[in-house]
């Protein structure tokens, strides 16, 4: 007979001390989505260096493009300098010192400056323009011819460099220097020549004023000369016509010495054989014996 009071274990209850904690599917590699270190590789965004601008067009790249990009301005290659007397400060230094040399001489000299300009035309038998003159203006006169000379080469070198642009910065005091040798030569060895051939063709009196005549022109030229040349070399876009009215200065001075020349020594017909031989002889031939002469030693040095 079977009891009903009878007490009855649940077998769940029973399996209890049996259950063992299951343990969680949802492991880390599970939720994680796992790389292998090996297979990871990094390529770089900027291989060509740094981005100039952002790679699509933005309303506002400093707010609407994420990555911060800087831009570094590249500079323009400046365009060398070419080669000129104005920079050169060997050529200032000369002529500030030859414009202080006849400055220093002028102010008691303004009485040889009109002797010079009346004796140009003059051709007065008894002439004596210039046999009165002082120390003070006998040194300015030197010194006028100084200048001169400094100029004549300045703008033989001007001349040169325009027909030779390729030269460097470096050497124009140098080619400077040889132009200003050069016309210097060119100067004193024509004056032997006027020398010469007037103790051969002429009188005593007429050689001397010839001579005076010779002197007188080149030494006035220098102070025309000197505010042309300084617009040549210190204002480059003036340069060229600059050039042409010192050009044209010195042509008229040779053709004011010619004309004093010829009523020097044209007294009769005969004397025109020797006025066409002086002029192919002094004034044509050594000009262009001059240029032709600096640009090889130009090309040597």
């Amino acid at each position: 007979m079977t009891t009903t009071d009878s007490l009855h274990i649940d077998q769940t209850l029973q399996d209890y001390d049996s259950i063992i904690p299951k343990q969680d599917s949802l492991q880390y590699e599970s939720v994680h989505h796992y790389i292998p270190k090996d297979t990871v590789t990094f390529t770089p965004k900027y291989i060509y260096g740094l981005a100039k601008s952002c790679p699509a067009p933005v309303t506002n790249p400093i707010t609407d493009y994420k990555e911060a990009t800087l831009i570094i301005p590249k500079g323009i290659a400046g365009t060398p300098r070419p080669a000129s007397l104005g920079i050169n400060n060997g050529i200032t230094l000369i002529l500030a010192i030859s414009f202080l040399l006849v400055a220093t001489s002028f102010r008691s000299g303004v009485r040889l400056v009109s002797q010079m300009l009346s004796s140009l035309f003059s051709i007065k038998e008894s002439d004596n323009s210039f046999s009165g003159i002082t120390m003070t203006e006998s040194r300015l006169r030197f010194f006028l011819q100084i200048l001169t000379l400094i100029l004549e080469g300045i703008i033989l070198a001007f001349l040169i460099q325009i027909n030779q642009p390729q030269q460097e910065p470096e050497t124009s005091l140098i080619h400077a220097g040889i132009a200003i040798g050069c016309t210097s030569i060119y100067y004193f060895l024509q004056l032997l020549v006027y020398l010469l051939l007037g103790s051969i063709f002429t009188d005593y009196n007429s050689e001397t004023k010839w001579i005076n005549g010779y002197i007188s022109i080149n030494s006035l030229l220098g102070i025309f000369l000197f505010p042309i040349v300084f617009v040549m070399i210190y204002i480059p876009h003036l340069s060229s016509d600059a050039l042409w009215i010192a050009v044209v200065l010195y042509i008229f001075s040779r053709i004011i010495f010619i004309y004093k020349s010829i009523k020097i020594f044209l007294r009769d017909i005969y004397g025109i054989l020797y006025f066409i031989l002086y002029l192919c002889a002094l004034e044509i031939t050594p000009l262009i014996l001059l240029f032709k002469g600096t640009v090889i030693l130009y090309n040597i040095i």
